[in-house]
């Protein structure tokens, strides 16, 4: 709608424009953005004050144009203001509204996807967890975002690789691969040590009793040369296995699982380097020559590894943006991960995407930098990569941090919140606040059978609905389809302002997708809902929706019919549920 009303004005100040009554070329970008107030109208528009200055004219005198001469032969401005210094309040012509319901009822499931003026390729990759162990709350919460936000990207037109990366390759999966043979050795009755660096959870224990069964007292006494690739990969494929249950059970889909190891047997890892070298931006030295005299912690990574990265090869990322030069060899000419993950970045960016978004953890904040600086040390387009990070979230119960799982050391596993709430919940709380906002996950609140519960109060909505056409079926009503003349009996405030909502959720998706925040949208719903809630209260003795006039019924059955279709669309770019039936509160039944 709000496209709609800025075509109208574009047309007018186009045909002012050409009359010579407006001295502008080219037109200045203008925008008309909903009303910060329902007593202003519907929508505002500042075209006015975009246009004064290069028209030579004061604002005023151009809104009083632009408002004289409004190209509106479907009179759907009821009402165009001058407000202030020239902003142009507008109020749409109730029926307009009301016209929602037949758009919602003929476009469906797909009400509110869009066609984009300028749809692009996206890559999106999220989660890409280590193979070494399972799932835990911060990857959840890293899933949602990441299959929300693409399934909002497809919604407003754009085509969308939802993308895995498995790190299957270096020091984590070998350290993986020992782990699960000293407890294979332990489970045949060996006396065995832990050491610091191992991954030694009960997880481990389980792959490595499934290795017994397999192969039995084999590999024992067996050298590593002889079971560290078997144990390595058995360690991989189970702890997928696992990732991949997780995420279903959580309804995060993937287009394409890409691997490590793959880049290295194509060479396509040799190859980054050597496109730094070509470029001019590697060296080799003992130490980063962008450090200067900069002592590193003792505790650092850099410290940890500096014997290692003594005589290898730096690329010169320090005059890209990051604040020092980096690794990509080391003295033995082994790659180190930011190697790889360059190289993985090259060939997303090879296979023509437009844009690329990775969805991280906010520890990460650093490490968007030297990948950005290497990217443009490679002589990309770095603006084509985007970075979401995502905050830490704290599980509460009782007003106190709680850890789900003691099985798994101090993992907090993704499994156990999920079956510990139900995936529905687990996504739509993810999903309450900002990705860079931190929040405490209330396990007690998620759990509840109450309208304080935020996914149950937005599925109870849904499911009341639904009751409304229950309760006609067996009274032997029938919704016949739009109707322009009965929907004019829709004249409650509630009816209209659940009408201007429906009208809002396409604009609601693109501005949640284009600006990568999926939870606008979770506020959308919630709005919807809670203007549904209040009306089905309110009205549900003075105004029911089934009453003994025909017409009347037939409107507020089109309006709730329509509505459950937003709502229910809405909910699948969650990717949460829309369930069709859920047993009423208490002291309350079904009713309409």
């Amino acid at each position: 709608m709000r496209q709609r009303v800025q075509q109208i004005f574009a047309q007018t100040i186009e045909r002012l424009r050409t009359a010579g009554a407006l001295a502008v070329d080219p037109v200045p970008t203008f925008s008309v953005m909903p009303a910060k107030s329902a007593e202003h109208g519907d929508y505002a528009c500042n075209a006015a004050l975009v246009l004064a200055k290069p028209a030579r004219q004061k604002p005023h005198a151009v809104a009083e144009l632009i408002v004289a001469q409004l190209d509106d032969p479907e009179r759907l401005i009821a009402q165009a203001a001058i407000a202030g210094p020239g902003f142009i309040n507008i109020r749409l012509d109730e029926r307009v509204w009301r016209s929602v319901i037949g758009a919602v009822e003929q476009q469906g499931d797909r009400y509110g996807w869009t066609v984009a003026d300028k749809p692009r390729r996206i890559n999106v990759e999220y989660v890409s967890a280590n193979p070494t162990g399972p799932l835990h709350v911060g990857h959840g919460r890293g899933a949602v975002v990441g299959d929300a936000l693409s399934r909002l990207l497809r919604a407003a037109g754009h085509q969308v690789t939802r993308e895995y990366y498995v790190n299957d390759h270096g020091n984590q999966v070998d350290t993986l691969a020992r782990s699960l043979h000293l407890r294979y050795q332990e489970l045949q009755g060996r006396s065995i040590q832990f050491p610091a660096d191992a991954y030694p959870a009960e997880y481990v224990r389980e792959i490595a009793r499934a290795l017994v069964e397999e192969l039995g007292p084999r590999y024992l006494d067996a050298p590593e040369s002889e079971w560290l690739d078997l144990f390595r990969q058995r360690g991989i494929e189970a702890n997928l296995a696992a990732i991949r249950r997780d995420l279903a059970e959580l309804g995060a889909e993937f287009d394409l699982w890409s691997r490590e190891s793959e880049l290295h047997a194509s060479g396509a890892v040799a190859r980054l380097v050597d496109a730094l070298r070509e470029r001019g931006e590697t060296y080799q030295a003992e130490a980063s020559a962008a450090a200067g005299d900069r002592v590193r912690r003792q505790d650092s990574k850099a410290a940890q590894h500096a014997a290692a990265q003594q005589g290898g090869t730096f690329a010169r990322l320090s005059q890209y943006g990051d604040s020092d030069d980096r690794i990509v060899l080391r003295h033995d000419g082994r790659p180190v991960y930011l190697t790889s993950d360059l190289a993985y970045h090259l060939v997303k960016f090879e296979r023509g995407y437009d844009t690329l978004i990775d969805i991280f953890g906010a520890d990460h904040f650093v490490y968007t930098k030297t990948l950005r600086a290497g990217l443009r040390a490679l002589g990309q387009d770095a603006g084509r990569q985007e970075f979401v990070l995502t905050q830490i979230v704290r599980l509460m119960r009782g007003g106190q941090e709680v850890r789900l799982s003691k099985r798994a050391g101090n993992i907090e596993l993704l499994s156990d919140l999920i079956t510990a709430v139900g995936p529905a919940a687990a996504r739509f709380f993810f999903l309450l606040r900002a990705p860079t906002a931190q929040f405490d996950f209330d396990l007690d609140v998620a759990a509840q059978r109450s309208l304080d519960n935020p996914v149950f109060y937005a599925q109870y909505g849904h499911a009341r609905i639904c009751a409304v056409f229950r309760r006609a079926q067996q009274s032997g009503v029938t919704y016949r389809g739009f109707d322009a003349a009965a929907m004019e009996r829709l004249t409650l405030p509630e009816e209209l302002s659940m009408l201007r909502g429906m009208a809002a959720f396409g604009a609601a998706v693109v501005e949640a997708a284009e600006n990568r925040e999926p939870h606008r949208l979770v506020y959308y719903v919630d709005g919807l809902i809670r203007d549904f809630h209040a009306y089905y209260t309110r009205y549900k003795k003075s105004h029911r929706i089934l009453t003994d006039d025909e017409v009347t019924t037939q409107a507020r059955l089109g309006l709730v019919n329509a509505l459950r279709q937003v709502v229910h669309n809405a909910l699948e770019l969650l990717g949460v549920e829309a369930p069709e039936h859920m047993e009423p509160l208490p002291h309350e039944e079904e009713t309409a």
